[in-house]
């Protein structure tokens, strides 16, 4: 969906109707649950690190896995939804973004790959400084 300003996702620059605040409201809500899954990686790496990890976290990574899927179950709903605004659109996309980097972290844990750990904790850190 072409949106206003010739950006993809969006083509309601500010929620006017109940409907459109609704949606705005699960998009800050689904947000809020990413913002916690990586605070939550950010704070394994701190106290961890790379070594440790995947041994020690809490939730297990299987477990922020499955929470992964339902958020991006919820996401997928939305981001293609027409009457999506702008405050919408920007909390999705960055849902997206952090959604990619947990997901690439957890495959570098599964792979041994300290290097792309590495990428992804920062990208991770500067999205979501804690």
């Amino acid at each position: 969906m072409r949106g206003m300003n010739g950006y993809d996702g969006f083509d309601v620059a500010e929620a006017q109707t109940t409907e459109e605040r609704e949606k705005e409201a699960v998009a800050a809500g689904l947000w809020q649950d990413v913002v916690r899954a990586t605070n939550d990686c950010i704070e394994a790496h701190n106290l961890l690190g790379y070594v440790r990890f995947e041994q020690m976290t809490n939730p297990s990574i299987a477990e922020m896995a499955l929470q992964l899927a339902a958020i991006e179950g919820a996401l997928n709903g939305l981001v293609n939804n027409p009457g999506l605004s702008f405050a919408a659109w920007k909390d999705l996309s960055n849902c997206n973004q952090n959604v990619h980097w947990i997901r690439r972290l957890f495959l570098s844990l599964k792979n041994k790959d300290k290097d792309e750990y590495d990428t992804c904790i920062r990208n991770l850190k500067a999205q979501c400084p804690l």
